[in-house]
């Protein structure tokens, strides 16, 4: 026994012997940072949907203003939570699991929602999905669940993002689908549990058949095949998608068209595309899986595999996350026309405005309907232009930035001082007073509430 033992290659040989694997695991830690970054940039673009006229512009250029101090109190922050000594950022992180499984549990009351609401509950299901895969992206790289080399954070980012998206697209249609609950929950858990068995089986090491496919497709003969273990612990997953590809979603799309299409004012436009989009990407992943090393390793390159599921995770999640934003707009360009409100060429939001531009009056709020849940409602939406985040990238939504950058920011805190008995309005001309931007010559609403 301590002969064989003696046998057995110390850790320094393993780590020289599995040296030539660097550059995979550099890789995989690569494309989590651009995930990261993908889905960060989305998440903030959905979040100040409508209240920035460039909002990813905006938070690239708050990051590069803000690099070295933000750094520093993230930090501080991150140390204070770690420690225990910040009670304010478990608050946040309460506040916002809270936010998360009340807009989860609202998802029962959307069949007797309006387009309106429905679509509101969307981008909020978007802007979690995107958060989540920023976040587990970033995590991915300290391998902390990469259990035989397999990259679990991804498969955890998936187990709790797709659901979400085969959700979306049963909340969207929620009126018209029969048994709307239960087909919800179905595509839920189908696309829960193809992900969790998909999961298991990239763990065992072992090909998913020995036998011939070739010859399994003409005989139809499991002898043929030889089916490993891997075989049956994966045929779950594959069972999952088959349905959800071959009868849930066609089955929406018969749905959408019988109930009218583009004409049905409840229905959200473009749907179709919607689906196609998921249709064909998601066919992707299994097929990708089968040839990668985790599936049955026909790809022995293992530098290509995290390569390929990081470029079919972006695509599939971006063009949806970007559809979706889509159909949103084209609703709420749709809803301003038959209100008869006037839109706006500029995306920047203020007070007197709604999502798109368009003058919505506060009267409207309860045209939306009767029991809309707080956490999804145009009133709710509307506090996120007053949010210091929004505020703070706010100040980076120009297109003459530069210098004037750090004017604006102090014209914001510094009040300025106006001659007795002068009534200033908004779009008055600003004297310009020294440390501010001269290149502007009408006054903001924050300055007018400054006068007074």
């Amino acid at each position: 026994m301590v002969a064989s033992e003696a046998c057995l290659p110390t850790e320094a040989a393993l780590q020289r012997a599995c040296g030539s694997l660097f550059v995979t695991h550099g890789l995989e830690s690569t494309c989590g940072l651009a995930m990261w970054l993908f889905f960060s940039v989305i998440a903030v673009k959905l979040h100040c949907r409508g209240h920035l006229r460039s909002p990813a512009l905006a938070f690239v250029r708050f990051c590069l203003h803000h690099a070295s101090g933000f750094a520093e109190e993230f930090v501080v922050v991150t140390f204070g939570i770690m420690m225990g000594h910040c009670s304010k950022g478990h608050v946040l992180l309460k506040q916002a699991c809270g936010c998360a499984v009340t807009t989860l549990y609202t998802v029962w009351q959307m069949h007797d929602m309006k387009l309106e609401v429905r679509l509101r509950f969307c981008g909020n299901l978007d802007k979690m999905a995107n958060a989540t895969s920023a976040v587990l992206s970033a995590l991915g790289i300290t391998r902390w669940l990469s259990i035989g080399n397999i990259n679990g954070m991804r498969y955890i980012g998936y187990a709790l993002t797709c659901p979400m998206t085969q959700l979306e697209l049963v909340v969207m249609l929620a009126p018209i689908v029969p048994c709307y609950r239960v087909l919800a929950f179905l595509s839920f858990t189908l696309t829960l549990v193809t992900l969790t068995c998909g999961y298991a089986a990239s763990l065992l090491w072992m090909p998913v058949w020995d036998g011939d496919a070739t010859m399994f497709l003409q005989t139809w003969d499991l002898d043929v095949l030889a089916p490993t273990r891997k075989f049956f612990v994966v045929l779950p997953a594959l069972a999952g998608i088959s349905i959800l590809w071959v009868l849930i979603l066609p089955f929406l799309v018969i749905m959408y068209t019988v109930y009218g299409g583009n004409k049905n004012f409840d229905l959200p436009q473009e749907y179709r595309f919607l689906v196609s989009l998921v249709w064909i990407t998601w066919l992707c992943f299994p097929i990708w899986w089968l040839l990668s090393w985790e599936g049955n390793g026909v790809i022995e390159d293992t530098k290509v595999n995290e390569i390929g599921f990081t470029v079919l995770n972006m695509t599939a999640k971006g063009l949806f996350t970007l559809q979706s934003f889509r159909v949103g707009e084209l609703n709420d360009v749709r809803v301003a026309a038959r209100r008869g409100y006037a839109t706006s060429p500029q995306k920047g939001k203020d007070e007197a405005h709604g999502i798109l531009g368009y003058k919505a009056h506060p009267s409207s709020w309860s045209c939306e309907g009767i029991g809309v849940p707080d956490v999804i409602s145009r009133a709710s939406s509307r506090k996120l232009s007053a949010s210091r985040f929004v505020k703070i990238l706010r100040m980076y939504d120009e297109d003459n930035e530069g210098e004037a950058a750090v004017d604006r920011e102090h014209s914001l805190e510094a009040p300025i001082r106006r001659p007795l008995g002068q009534v200033l309005r908004v779009g008055d001309n600003l004297p310009t007073p020294k440390g501010r931007n001269r290149n502007r010559k009408w006054i903001s609403k924050e300055e007018t509430r400054n006068y007074y």
